[in-house]
């Protein structure tokens, strides 16, 4: 367990500061932050909106006096520091705060399935991307899906896209869908069917980037 105190802690916090605490995350179990206040006085003359001094954390506010109170914050999913932020001005000065700082593992999600690589043999299947039942695909993923002749006398493989949705880029930079050296982005309206011939196998990737 590591603290956090502001500058002078426990004397009188300096006025006009603008200060940064990065907490790094440890491994990439961590997806929480317990942070206890064993002590924080902070001034401000309206503690609902913090319009004085604050301590900020992923957007919320903390001033007033809060000894004892606990706040749970999420890392962010992109990337591996929390940035706690703590603002004065001239108008008064208190004794700050000294914050006890977990790092949690606890109520993690599993980590996404990234890798997605598939093969398929059958006559007829689906191929179908990693979160699309969610609604959006994981960030940084790279899928590779390989098909395999059913049997010696198929000679080619007809795809057709019920739904195509990927990030546009100009020059296919960002996410794409490939096959046979060709790349596929953006939004496709009509759902075109397409045929290719192979001799053994078909091989499509796709890249998702951040």
């Amino acid at each position: 367990m590591n603290t956090i105190q502001s500058e002078n802690f426990p004397l009188l916090y300096p006025s006009n500061t603008d200060c940064e605490y990065r907490i790094v995350r440890h491994g990439p179990g961590i997806c929480q932050v317990e942070l206890f206040f064993s002590h924080f006085d902070v001034a401000s003359e309206n503690p609902a909106n913090c319009d004085r001094d604050y301590l900020e954390v992923k957007g919320a506010r903390y001033c007033g006096k809060r000894d004892g109170q606990r706040v749970l914050v999420d890392f962010p999913k992109d990337k591996n520091e929390l940035v706690l932020h703590f603002k004065t001005d001239s108008y008064q000065q208190l004794s700050g705060f000294r914050i006890e700082v977990k790092q949690l593992t606890s109520g993690c999600a599993p980590p996404e399935n990234k890798t997605c690589e598939q093969t398929f043999s059958s006559e007829s299947f689906q191929v179908i991307s990693p979160g699309y039942q969610s609604g959006s695909y994981p960030d940084d993923a790279d899928c590779k899906y390989t098909v395999k002749k059913s049997s010696f006398q198929v000679c080619a493989l007809q795809v057709k896209f019920y739904t195509f949705d990927l990030e546009q880029s100009d020059d296919c930079s960002k996410d794409f869908y490939l096959s046979l050296s060709r790349s596929y982005v953006g939004v496709w309206n009509t759902i075109p069917s397409v045929s290719y011939s192979f001799l053994n196998t078909f091989i499509a990737r796709t890249f998702l980037d951040l």
